[in-house]
């Protein structure tokens, strides 16, 4: 009774945090996307700058974030800015990174060699190739959660099946 007796009484300032935690998370995603999309497809053209970028990213999502806050405050506090909004918003743009940099660039390089070879004859830019293998992963992603799908539908009827023979 005491939980929902604290939120009655903060109701107001629970729901400025928790628009203030949204606020945070399309801001700081949406600038990862914009960022780490371009790293991404960017990295394709060398495996020696990719396995760089991505071992450095790999790094980055290792630091604790209480250190990375510690590293901010001092960074941040001339232009005050040392605790708040933006030192939120740069951690999670800093731990979006890695996985928007390394799926990006996994579904580029999983795309296959001749359909590559298409796109450069068709005279196609690297963007327009990366479109091309963002729909050539979400047509594998679809795949995939078809095919788990009907795993999962096998193993029930196998189930029901068990049970059927065991009630005969």
């Amino acid at each position: 009774m005491e939980t929902l007796k604290f939120i009655a009484d903060n109701i107001n300032v629970i729901g400025t945090r928790a628009l203030e935690h949204i606020s945070i998370v399309f801001v700081a995603v949406g600038i990862a996307i914009v960022t780490a999309v371009p790293i991404g497809i960017a990295i394709t053209q060398s495996k020696s700058t990719a396995d760089t970028v991505l071992y450095l990213a790999s790094m980055m999502i290792t630091v604790p974030s209480i250190a990375l806050f510690g590293l901010m405050i001092p960074l941040l506090s001339p232009i005050g800015h040392g605790i708040g909004y933006v030192p939120a918003v740069i951690a999670v743009i800093l731990y979006s990174q890695l996985p928007i940099i390394r799926n990006t660039y996994t579904a580029i390089a999983n795309v296959d060699p001749a359909l590559r070879e298409a796109a450069k004859g068709e005279a196609n830019t690297a963007w327009q190739e990366g479109l091309r293998a963002r729909a050539q992963a979400e047509q594998s992603e679809a795949a995939m959660r078809q095919a788990l799908t009907e795993r999962d539908n096998a193993q029930r009827d196998a189930v029901g099946a068990r049970q059927a023979m065991r009630g005969r």
